[in-house]
């Protein structure tokens, strides 16, 4: 069961929460369609600084073919070639061209050809920058034969990778008809673009999840990202290209592409959901965090007010599951309010229930010392029978002597088992006494063919044991022990009372017939309430109950038995002097 305090907290936990997510819906609402313009805005800049990073590397491009164009050195040197066409000639040629890439730290490579198919490169990457990869290129071969035209191309950083085998350069190639000296060539010049990619990258992340550059004709040129990688060979039809800007919903984000006007070519940056809200995340997220630190201020002085005022209820809560009749109970609450009336109702009805329990608990004491004594006093009728019928055999045989010592020993039985009076121990020397009196009437029963012996510690004499519990407990093996006797037979019962530490221990053996081991089970299991049986006893059980009463879980009764050696009763109550 909860708590109150902790009910009332949680019904205000909900209700608050509830109000989060109506806030949080009407920000869904009102503020998304104006955050969605924006991020759009931001993206649509973002693609544009991408390509601007495009159109530098194409201006550099660009700039580096007029710059070719009015190397006097170079024109000299190709007007020498032509006059004279010899080694050293194009090997200086080779060394300018080499000299304008290290000048231009953005160039990896270059080179010349004119109309006679002289071909002129710089010693860089020859192996991309050569006169077999410019006979087997067709947009080179155009250019050449219709001696007119440009196009720029992407080109992989496999291509150009460094003598330390270090990660190659993403590059972008010009080619274009150039005239040196008023004779055409075609000029063919290769631009660094790893840094324009790594900006491009960087705004990538920011913005974008996959990015790509496409050719003039759709073809990808470069590909950052799963999503465009799977579909790179339909990138042409995702869009109709027939303005410059343009963007596509999707349910799983938004795709946008930029054209660049001078290139032809056209970036697509694709960016998620996640990335497409993330102002709006961000927005959530301090609307969250701010609503989370009042809700824990706001939470913590409930809670502290809550304990405050219920504080007085939790005392009574406990004093109510502590209380068991009889207890006393004090609570003091002086709230002024309906705790305070309850507080005092409890203890009305509390002070209520303690005197009925004590009335109660009077009227059991009585009964309970009354069932003690009539079970103290019982006598067994057959033993009074047994004890008159042998007074009679006796005087019928003119034994005056046994006759006198019988009903002498009987009148001090009966005094003692008739003794009305408001006690329920005796001491061990007054049991053993009237035990003694009995064994002599039951001598003259059995005809001194069993034997009684008593072996009593000397110091336990002063000892309280419950009242008339020798003589019940001998009369048991006698009548039980030995129901008959043959000729010649004979039986014994010994009785022995000790100690051991602060315990007393009643012993009584027998050799006669013992318990039939289902009888000794349901002696042993039997359940001996004085107040759970209304059927009076007189032997074990009545002994049973006695003990039950007088020392409850504080004593041990038990019994050992095999049929046809003998029985054994041994009781361990408190030592008390």
């Amino acid at each position: 069961m909860k708590p109150l305090s902790a009910k009332i907290t949680h019904r205000m936990f909900v209700i608050y929460i509830s109000i989060y997510l109506v806030t949080l819906l009407l920000l869904i609402l009102l503020v998304r369609p104006g955050l969605e313009n924006e991020a759009d805005r931001s993206a649509v800049n973002t693609l544009s600084l991408m390509t601007g990073e495009l159109e530098n590397v194409y201006s550099n491009l660009t700039e580096y073919g007029g710059t070719i164009r009015y190397n006097k050195d170079l024109s000299d040197l190709l007007k020498e070639y032509r006059a004279k066409p010899d080694k050293v000639c194009k090997a200086r040629i080779t060394q300018t061209l080499s000299d304008f890439v290290i000048a231009n730290s953005s160039v990896l490579t270059a080179s010349l050809e004119d109309m006679e198919h002289n071909y002129f490169h710089a010693i860089y990457y020859s192996n991309v920058c050569n006169a077999s990869s410019a006979q087997e290129d067709p947009l080179y071969q155009n250019i050449l034969e219709k001696q007119a035209g440009s196009c720029y191309r992407y080109l992989s950083p496999d291509l150009f990778i460094a003598q330390d085998l270090s990660l190659g350069h993403h590059a972008m190639e010009l080619i274009q008809l150039i005239h040196l000296d008023h004779t055409p060539y075609v000029f063919r010049i290769y631009a660094d673009l790893n840094t324009a990619i790594r900006h491009i990258s960087l705004l990538d992340n920011n913005t974008f999840s996959d990015t790509a550059v496409l050719y003039g004709d759709g073809t990808a040129a470069y590909i950052s990202g799963e999503r465009f990688e799977e579909d790179k060979d339909n990138l042409s039809s995702l869009f109709p290209y027939t303005v410059s800007t343009g963007r596509l919903r999707t349910n799983a984000g938004v795709y946008f592409y930029q054209k660049d006007i001078n290139t032809g070519w056209i970036l697509l940056g694709f960016s998620p959901n996640r990335i497409y809200h993330r102002v709006l995340i961000h927005i959530f997220s301090i609307v969250t965090l701010l609503y989370l630190l009042s809700a824990v201020i706001y939470t913590l002085f409930l809670v502290l007010s809550i304990r405050h005022f219920l504080q007085p209820l939790g005392i009574l809560n406990l004093a109510m599951q502590e209380y068991s009749a009889g207890n006393e109970v004090k609570t003091e609450i002086h709230t002024q309010d309906e705790i305070e009336t309850l507080n005092d109702y409890f203890l009305e009805m509390t002070q209520k229930i303690n005197e009925q329990v004590d009335d109660i608990r009077e009227q059991e004491h009585v009964n309970s010392v009354t069932n003690y004594k009539l079970l103290a006093t019982q006598i067994d009728p057959h033993f009074i029978y047994n004890a008159m019928n042998i007074i009679n055999i006796m005087a019928r045989e003119g034994n005056t002597t046994a006759v006198q010592e019988i009903n002498s020993a009987l009148i001090k039985i009966l005094r003692e088992r008739l003794n009305t009076k408001l006690t329920i121990t005796d001491t061990v020397e007054n049991e053993r006494d009237t035990l003694y009196q009995y064994s002599r009437i039951m001598a003259y029963r059995y005809e001194n063919k069993i034997r009684l012996s008593m072996d009593v510690d000397s110091e336990l004499l002063d000892c309280q044991i419950p009242k008339n519990i020798l003589q019940p407990l001998a009369e048991n093996s006698f009548y039980h022990g030995f129901p008959s006797l043959a000729d010649g037979q004979e039986g014994h019962i010994d009785i022995v009372i000790y100690s051991i530490e602060d315990e007393l221990v009643i012993e009584i053996s027998d050799d006669g017939a013992g318990i039939a081991p289902e009888r000794l089970e349901i002696l042993r299991n039997r359940s001996y309430e004085i107040y759970n049986d209304k059927k009076p006893h007189i032997g074990l059980d009545n002994i049973r109950q006695r003990l039950a009463f007088m020392y409850h879980d504080q004593y041990q009764f038990e019994i050992q038995s095999t049929q046809g050696y003998g029985t054994t009763i041994s009781i361990t109550i408190p030592l008390i002097r």
